[in-house]
């Protein structure tokens, strides 16, 4: 199964997770990442996650951030799960990602696995379990 590990640790300050530990092939991948309240009915989410970097309207006239997702619930303790979408190789295309995020009990710490090109009904991780 083809995924990638990223570590990001929380500046109490700015409110951002910052990366502190990633593989070399995660370059693609935000280097700060912030957990909000959801501010739109049309998400099904109670809370998002995204990076500093904004799409232009252009690209995606839907979405604001270059990576953004809902947290869902699992039925394990602090982990959520999402799906980035990212921009294909043509104009207009993108591409699934489903992705884990594990946020340890004082929040302090987030690790989030990255799922490229992986698409995935919501609903139970048992079968990736064992990556946590």
């Amino acid at each position: 199964m083809n995924y990638r590990k990223l570590i990001y640790t929380l500046d109490r300050v700015t409110g951002w997770y910052k990366l502190t530990s990633a593989p070399p092939t995660a370059s693609t991948l935000p280097n700060e990442l912030k957990v909000e309240e959801r501010q739109s009915g049309g998400i099904k989410a109670p809370m998002i996650i995204h990076g500093r970097e904004r799409l232009p309207k252009e690209l995606d006239p839907k979405r604001g951030w270059r990576w953004f997702t809902g947290l869902r619930e699992t039925d394990r303790t602090n982990v959520y799960t999402g799906h980035f979408r990212t921009p294909g190789r043509y104009r207009g295309s993108f591409t699934p990602n489903f992705s884990l995020f594990w946020f340890s009990p004082d929040s302090e710490i987030l690790t989030l696995w990255f799922f490229p090109g992986m698409s995935r009904r919501y609903g139970g991780i048992d079968d990736l379990i064992h990556l946590l």
